[in-house]
């Protein structure tokens, strides 16, 4: 196990200012790689719960299911292992780990340290290694070395990074504790260009980024991972969720607070984040173009999410069903943060939202949201995210409190409290329903795992409250040659 150096931060930045002019690089252009398969929770930094490269199967085969279940969404990693947060059975002691799963036949699953809180989605982030001689002078690097981030939600969090020399060492093992407990907002990640670094927000309101990355001495051989935690942000209320954008030149952090804050960070400088905006739901309402009555108080206990082009910001007011668009950067790409539109449901909103192209309607935005129709039901509402006009909406048959899921083609995947999947078309008709006796309440995770690791094959993995995971692909009409016929054998049902 390596030991972490703590480099003075100004020394850092100068340092690492001077590299990049020598080289007229940016050395860590995005913060999560393009090569996973569920990057993180949301699938990606903007939250979309989209994913461009998997279609969501239109009659479902069960591909495998497995006994555990997930509290939270899976990261799904380049290889096809699922990296899932469980609560367990147990006879004694119960305790919340982390389970790894085989995308393609489920287990038997491996084990990742034990928790006391609600371990959160996994985060693989990518950062910089810097190659210098032992007088100083800079060579070379790399901008995408692999850092894997676990949240126990209480008390610790892990933090893991090969070494670059030997991969099959220890690398950089950290433990530790990043602000108060829990951290109910989940783990994200940005790059400032030098570095990578994951943020996570905790109960008090606090926000904190960490910096990690490696030095290398080329002409000694030794290695060394760097580890800063930055001084915190202050906001007002519990973090409820981090959100980012995708690349570097992409400069903001959002974070929404229990309050209904929504604060907005600069990224893009050397070192910590600096504040760059903030409102509240109550300050949205009152905004032009106003709503029809003001907020008094609500609560922001729903992710935010980003447009495909990172300059139009989505929030929700939970108890007013109110979805807000803000937008952060105008059409010459300079930040002007101005309230675009506000949709008001009338009715609370209980998941989402989640936002994909809509491919019968010249593949326009669309954010999906569900509110709750009445105490046994709930509603599927699709909204325009140019405007904020509500194009249908499809009541559920039960409560659902699950994010939409959305595939390359339009489609939506999601659960309610009674157990039952569905997948909904791009115009709200459902495709199919079939039941898994319990409570679907975690988002599923729809990837393409490809030739290079198994696939090519596209799966929707699904939780459901019993603690039984389940993988479902497309079925595959059965061939049959020329005077052949068909066996027996037994049916599953699917």
């Amino acid at each position: 196990m390596k030991v972490c150096r703590i480099l003075p931060i100004g020394l850092l930045i100068v340092s690492l200012s001077i590299a990049q002019a020598q080289f007229d690089a940016t050395f860590v252009q995005t913060p999560l790689s393009p090569n996973l398969l569920w990057g993180k929770w949301g699938n990606d930094l903007r939250n979309s719960h989209y994913n461009p490269n998997a279609a969501g199967p239109t009659n479902p085969r069960l591909l495998w299911s497995w006994p555990g279940g997930a509290i939270d969404e899976p990261l799904v990693d380049d290889t096809g292992v699922l990296w899932i947060p469980v609560h367990p059975y147990s006879n004694s002691l119960r305790y919340t780990h982390y389970r790894l799963y085989s995308g393609l036949s489920g287990g038997p699953p491996g084990t990742v340290w034990p928790y006391w809180g609600q371990a959160a989605t996994p985060l693989i982030f990518q950062t910089a290694v810097y190659f210098r001689t032992s007088d100083g002078t800079f060579v070379d690097f790399l901008g995408n070395w692999p850092v894997l981030v676990l949240a126990g939600g209480q008390y610790d969090i892990r933090v893991y990074s090969p070494d670059p020399l030997d991969p099959l060492t220890d690398g950089l093992l950290w433990i530790g504790n990043v602000g108060w407990p829990a951290y109910r907002s989940g783990l994200t990640a940005y790059t400032d260009g030098a570095s990578g670094y994951f943020m996570l927000g905790d109960n008090t309101g606090l926000v904190r980024a960490v910096m990690v990355f490696w030095v290398v001495i080329i002409d000694t051989g030794e290695r060394f991972p760097y580890l800063y935690i930055d001084a915190p942000l202050a906001g007002a209320g519990a973090v409820y969720s981090l959100t980012g954008v995708s690349t570097y030149n992409s400069d903001v952090m959002v974070s929404t607070h229990h309050s209904g804050d929504i604060l907005v960070y600069n990224t893009m400088s050397l070192g910590a984040p600096s504040p760059a905006w903030g409102s509240s739901l109550q300050g949205l309402s009152t905004t032009n173009p106003p709503d029809s009555f003001p907020i008094d108080s609500d609560i922001c206990d729903r992710p935010a999410v980003f447009s495909s082009n990172n300059r139009t910001l989505f929030v929700c007011a939970t108890n007013y069903g109110r979805v807000y668009a803000v937008q952060l950067y105008d059409n010459n790409e300079r930040f002007a943060p101005a309230k675009l539109w506000v949709a008001e449901l009338g009715k609370p909103i209980m998941a989402g939202p989640s936002i994909g192209p809509d491919p019968i309607n010249g593949n326009e935005e669309t954010l999906y949201v569900v509110t709750r129709s009445s105490s046994t039901r709930s509603t599927l509402v699709a909204i325009r995210a140019a405007d904020g006009v509500v194009k249908w909406q499809r009541t559920l048959q039960n409560v659902s409190r699950c994010n939409p899921t959305i595939d390359r083609n339009g489609r939506i995947f999601i659960g309610d409290d009674r157990g039952y999947l569905y997948a909904i078309n791009p115009d709200g008709s459902i495709l199919w329903a079939r039941y898994l006796g319990a409570s679907i309440r975690v988002s599923p995770a729809l990837v393409f795992i490809p030739p290079e690791a198994g696939g090519p094959l596209d799966v929707l993995y699904v939780a459901a409250s019993n603690r039984m995971l389940y993988a479902f692909v497309e079925s595959t009409p059965i061939r049959i040659p020329p005077g052949g016929g068909l066996g027996t054998g037994v049916g599953g049902g699917w």
